[in-house]
């Protein structure tokens, strides 16, 4: 299959991807929106590159895009660990689609560098755009490519840039495994009003994905970063139980983040709830409506 084949002669590549761009950029910068799209993958701790089977493809692997069959909105409110609101909305058609990620935090203390005030509190905000196109090469094997822009601000200061995601999705046939491989931040730098500038923070993320006719298993390895684990269970009934796992190690200390979560189909719309809780920060309520038209 013409995906195996790009997945087996990218493998390698991506393994050094990460080592060559840290060498290239030793300080990087990585959009702060990165909070994730809709809380069916986020309850599996966001093991979705592989499965990306719904309007959430916009931003986990957006090859994912070209196995739909109809049109979709997903959507996301969520209070990171209880500190601020997160607002998402995507909405995908079979092949392309668009998402706009936001939040804001106000009353930051502004502070000199031996952490007296200085002046007035200061707000934060960020939001993301993705724009995503995808291709079939056949039933069985996608591609696709995402643009994205970000933008940053604190208090005066600000900062926008491009970037790129590209995406390869495969369900070899005759069996229920899929594989996904997402390049996240290609090229493009984060320009400032100071007169500054830094490189998006690239990530390759491989993944793979079991889809029984009622459980699903799904791995992700970020790279560099996590790994995550995840699961759903779709019972008899309208209910869906999800629940995973993210590992990675900060400062030579492992951290193992937990999540779980519930969805409630109720036709052509679906309510998704998920929960996470971090090793040491409070824990993060994640709410969508989703819709297929």
């Amino acid at each position: 299959m013409i995906a195996i084949r790009i997945l087996g002669a990218l493998l390698l590549f991506s393994l050094l991807f990460p080592a060559v761009a840290r060498a290239q950029d030793p300080s990087g910068t990585a959009p702060l929106t990165a909070f994730g799209l809709g809380a069916r993958p986020l309850g599996m701790a966001g093991a979705f590159t592989a499965l990306a089977d719904d309007a959430n493809a916009l931003y986990y692997n957006p090859a994912g895009l070209a196995t739909l069959r109809t049109a979709q909105l997903t959507s996301l409110y969520a209070s990171p660990f209880g500190l601020f609101d997160s607002y998402a909305l995507g909405v995908a058609w079979p092949g392309f689609g668009a998402a706009y990620l936001s939040y804001r935090v106000d009353d930051i203390p502004a502070t000199d560098p031996m952490g007296n005030p200085s002046g007035p509190d200061l707000a934060a905000s960020e939001q993301l755009l993705i724009l995503s196109y995808a291709h079939a090469f056949n039933p069985a094997d996608h591609l696709a490519l995402s643009l994205k822009y970000d933008h940053q601000a604190l208090g005066s200061e600000t900062g926008s840039g491009f970037a790129l995601d590209a995406g390869i999705l495969s369900s070899p046939p005759g069996t229920p495994y899929r594989l996904g491989l997402t390049f996240r931040n290609l090229g493009g730098r984060m320009r400032y009003s100071t007169g500054s500038s830094d490189a998006f923070d690239p990530a390759v993320v491989l993944g793979l994905a079991y889809a029984a006719e009622r459980l699903t298993v799904a791995l992700d390895q970020e790279l560099p970063g996590p790994l995550r684990v995840g699961a759903e269970y779709r019972t008899a009934s309208f209910v869906t139980l999800r629940a995973g796992l993210r590992w990675e190690e900060q400062l030579r200390l492992n951290h193992v983040t937990y999540t779980g979560g519930l969805g409630l189909d109720l036709g052509s719309v679906s309510v998704q709830y998920a929960y996470e809780q971090p090793p040491l920060l409070g824990g993060t309520h994640r709410l969508s409506l989703e819709v297929r038209f």
